[in-house]
């Protein structure tokens, strides 16, 4: 199943830990319906970092030009590859792209954006 949508949190850890607790026990008693996928953050400051203008334009080519490798994706952005690889390998580790591996000549990494918006909730 594909995810439309992905939400990012901005929230201190002992507000998340309550979240967190907040969503089972309403699993527990029936009460849970599934929402986006939420990534969360517990700073402003390291959101910033994670989703820096050259990892959104990244997530920006994959959804629309759909390169069919990251040494593709690279040439797309005028970017080294090492630096594209290293950015694609973090964004995927947190949810934001997925890997489609194909066996040819070499093993060709195609990367994807599993979702169609990215939705971001700041709590003050």
């Amino acid at each position: 199943m594909k995810v439309k949508k992905i939400k990012i949190k901005i929230m201190e850890m002992n507000k998340w830990f309550d979240h967190v607790e907040s969503t089972l026990k309403d699993a527990k008693k029936g009460r849970y319906s599934p929402y986006p996928r939420t990534i969360s953050f517990s700073n402003l400051e390291s959101a910033r970092k994670i989703l820096s203008p050259r990892r959104m334009q990244l997530l920006a080519v994959i959804k629309h030009q759909k390169p069919a490798s990251i040494y593709e994706l690279a040439k797309m952005v005028g970017r080294d590859r090492k630096a594209v690889t290293t950015d694609i390998n973090l964004l995927e580790e947190l949810g934001f792209v997925k890997l489609k591996k194909h066996q040819r000549e070499r093993t060709l990494v195609t990367p994807q954006v599993p979702f169609e918006e990215v939705n971001i909730g700041i709590k003050i």
